[in-house]
């Protein structure tokens, strides 16, 4: 759980990128993404960059991805 991550997502396909911020709980939501595969990166200051690649998002269906931070390198 780490409140205030940065969560990117950007579409392989398209290159086109949307990106939210985790809340208090660490849990973060994109709505209406088109469908299609993407690399999902989550950053947070005090810990190491975490890059989720080929991330497959089907029409209407609801998916959940649990990414885990290390602690080290400060990145924005």
């Amino acid at each position: 759980v780490v409140p205030g991550a940065t969560v990117k997502l950007t579409n392989i396909g398209t290159n086109q990128s949307v990106e939210t911020t985790a809340n208090d709980s660490g849990l973060y939501r994109f709505n209406n993404l088109a469908q299609g595969t993407y690399n999902v990166l989550v950053t947070q200051n005090g810990f190491k960059k975490k890059l989720v690649e080929k991330v497959v998002i089907s029409a209407e269906t609801l998916a959940g991805l649990d990414v885990k931070l290390e602690t080290g390198e400060i990145s924005a």
